[in-house]
């Protein structure tokens, strides 16, 4: 007795969340370190009708991108930006221990990419 396994058909795909504003806690924030410098791979917990369901944002670390850590941040009332830190690891550190349990609002649009439509989080405020 045996099965057939075919590899030419795709698996499970997930449904795309509805483009537009989302209940979500964030539940996880994770230094990673890319061929781009170092971000923060933060993952949402949709709450809600949604129950189940997750979503990413990649915050870069680099100079040129602090200013959307910054927008965030402020945006949760976690920071004003005047905050001065000893190290890069200390900004670092402070970011995700103050995004990690937060509930939040996230804006949700779809982006397409080599014929694949994806979640992209556009915006992260105070919940709604």
């Amino acid at each position: 007795m045996g099965f057939n396994m075919d590899y030419d058909q795709s698996g499970p795909v997930m449904e795309l969340l509805d483009a537009g504003v989302h209940q979500a806690t964030v539940f996880s924030t994770e230094p990673v370190v890319g061929a781009a410098g170092t971000y923060l791979k933060v993952r949402f917990a949709i709450t809600g009708d949604k129950l189940n369901r997750q979503a990413w944002l990649n915050l870069s670390l680099s100079n040129a991108s602090l200013w959307r850590v910054a927008q965030i941040m402020r945006d949760l009332n976690l920071g004003d930006g005047g905050e001065e830190f000893k190290s890069r690891k200390a900004f670092e550190t402070a970011v995700r221990e103050r995004l990690d349990g937060q509930a939040v609002s996230i804006t949700i649009y779809h982006e397409d990419f080599e014929g694949t439509t994806y979640d992209r989080v556009g915006k992260v405020t105070t919940p709604a």
